[in-house]
């Protein structure tokens, strides 16, 4: 397919919201929705980034977007690794969109022959981001169970296989919890802890630091599908702006393996990281 088919399909409101799909007035509405939430917007920058032979379209949308990224840490826990070994980098995802493209870029920047992110279905057709992403469906789609175990087979895969996975444990952007009176993660999936046991790989922790602005917590709380469809503009809003975030000490397979809640641990591994 050519860029401009698959461009079409990166963040498509027709499968979000099929009475929209087709021509006509249809297809005006879709292209003023696509313009308020700044999915039009982002569309460029991926399209313009994938122009790019000198860097990874991740790396090359965060110049675009003149977003820095502070991540003391992160790159020296990657290259502490053996070389050719599986390795899983979990973080939490206080944005859901420069943070994504943050630990796209740290990962393919620094293990860019092995490096694999799993991340939400609706990116994954845009120029380049094949060669990267391992998509699920965590917005209710059709068949989304029996296609997510698919890909999750294959994220194990690709770690026993000696790759780099990146991986968002929480599966959607960090929003008010009332039971906890703050802004966090959701509970996170026991899928990854188990991938990390059974591949017997080392952890590596990155905590994000800072969150969406509360304009975005208070839409989310009206509805999830209006949570992630403002995602577009709460990255378009980072512009100009720096994303910090740091590595925790990397978890060996035998400290995980003694844990009673492994995903818990993870968890608070990534969220006691100072800054």
């Amino acid at each position: 397919m050519n860029n401009k088919q698959d461009i079409s399909k990166f963040i498509s409101l027709e499968n979000a919201i099929p009475a929209l799909a087709g021509n006509g007035w249809r297809s005006s509405v879709r292209r003023v929705l696509e313009n308020l939430l700044g999915i039009t917007a982002v569309r460029q920058v991926v399209t313009d980034a994938s122009v790019s032979n000198s860097q990874d379209i991740f790396s090359r949308s965060l110049e675009i977007l003149d977003i820095l990224v502070d991540s003391k840490g992160v790159p020296e826990a990657i290259k502490s690794l053996p070389k050719n070994s599986g390795a899983i980098i979990i973080a939490n995802h206080p944005f859901g969109g420069a943070d994504a493209i943050a630990l796209c870029s740290l990962c393919a920047k620094h293990r860019p022959d092995d490096s694999k992110i799993l991340a939400n279905s609706v990116v994954y057709h845009a120029p380049k981001f094949p060669q990267y992403l391992l998509p699920l469906k965590i917005l209710g789609e059709p068949n989304a169970a029996r296609h997510n175990l698919k890909t999750l087979k294959t994220a194990s895969e690709h770690v026993n296989n000696g790759g780099l996975l990146g991986v968002f444990p929480a599966g959607g952007v960090s929003h008010y919890q009332p039971d906890q009176q703050k802004v966090t993660d959701v509970a996170w999936s026991e899928h990854i802890a188990r991938i990390a046991l059974k591949t017997q790989v080392p952890v590596i922790p990155v905590k994000f630091f800072g969150r969406n602005p509360l304009w975005y917590q208070l839409i989310g709380r009206i509805n999830p599908l209006l949570r992630a469809a403002m995602i577009p503009r709460a990255l378009l809003i980072m512009k100009h702006k720096t994303i910090k975030c740091r590595a925790g000490a990397v978890i060996s397979p035998a400290t995980l393996a003694k844990e009673e809640h492994p995903t818990t641990f993870l968890r608070n591994a990534v969220y006691s990281i100072p800054e």
